[in-house]
């Protein structure tokens, strides 16, 4: 199959283009003129790569001539760690270049689409409850525009995917996420305070949310479809699995930290629609942050990032 993933260059994206790979399809891999590749390290030879601004219609529609896609996966948007929540500007371009690119897909006859949305929209969760976007989230609010188009096209007979994963770590995260942010600290030998810790989070490997994604491309998936384990795990759990990964949990002030304005108490989804489609994730909490914290400890280690 051939298949155009935008936003190769980023976490999610780029993961999705390895799992790709792996599975043996022809991928083009789609990113910004400015963006880094180091992301795509190892394989970026066995991918086809087109530079595109999806804000620009025409090397949009370029890139999708170009790639002529059987399938299509949209990681693409705005994912600043310090901003995305709020940046009203970016949030509404990602939106229309998000509508733009269906359209494109849509007139170009693409059978398959997955866009990747996310687990603050209202429409994730399903029969477990999900969780309850941002009160103030214009990201929150853009992802949830764009799933009401892919439900409607879903409706009328596309095979159109909205997928929403919740918590998700791994190799190649932003350093100032929540995961890394923790394990590098411990890594480096630093105390870092963390909140009591009775939030609950639906946490999936990154390789597990990835494959996912190309699982729901490759059954035709339509509709929504909640990218999780399905039990989500109290952030003890995590503290925990990350202090024994660095095995520095001494370094862990638990309860020295406030809740976030606006917190999310719990956050998981329903995992049943995407596990019907014959997917189950390998990585279970304490292995998985085990990869991610090695991960990390190499590329300090040699890199010293």
């Amino acid at each position: 199959m051939r298949v155009l993933v935008t936003g190769a260059s980023g976490f999610i994206g780029s993961h999705v283009v390895r799992e790709l790979v792996a599975r043996g399809d022809v991928v083009y891999a789609l990113a910004r003129p400015e963006s880094s590749l180091h992301r795509l390290e190892g394989v970026e030879r066995q991918v086809h790569v087109l530079v595109a601004d999806l804000a620009d219609a025409d090397a949009t529609a370029r890139a999708v001539a170009a790639a002529r896609p059987d399938g299509v996966v949209h990681a693409a948007w705005y994912v600043d760690p310090l901003r995305y929540l709020h940046a009203v500007d970016e949030n509404l371009q990602a939106l229309e270049a998000s509508t733009r690119l269906l359209r494109l897909l849509v007139a170009a006859g693409c059978g398959r689409i997955v866009v990747v949305g996310s687990g603050f929209e209202r429409t994730a969760g399903g029969s477990a409850g999900g969780t309850v976007p941002h009160p103030a989230s214009i990201y929150a609010s853009c992802k949830a525009a764009l799933h009401e188009v892919v439900e409607r096209l879903a409706v009328d007979g596309y095979a159109v995917a909205c997928a929403h994963p919740f918590y998700l770590y791994g190799p190649w995260e932003d350093e100032r996420r929540f995961v890394p942010s923790l394990a590098r600290s411990l890594l480096a030998g630093k105390g870092v305070p963390v909140t009591d810790g009775r939030q609950r989070r639906d946490f999936l490997h990154v390789a597990d949310v990835a494959a996912a994604l190309c699982t729901i491309l490759e059954r035709e998936g339509a509709g929504s479809f909640d990218v999780c384990s399905g039990t989500p795990v109290a952030l003890t759990e995590v503290y925990e699995a990350i202090g024994q990964a660095t095995g520095r949990p001494d370094l862990l002030d638990v309860g020295a930290r406030p809740y976030g304005a606006g917190e999310v108490v719990t956050a998981t989804g329903d995992a049943e629609p995407l596990r019907r489609l014959g997917w189950s994730p390998r990585f279970d909490l304490a292995e998985g942050i085990k990869d991610a914290v090695a991960w990390w400890d190499e590329r300090l280690v040699t890199v010293g990032v």
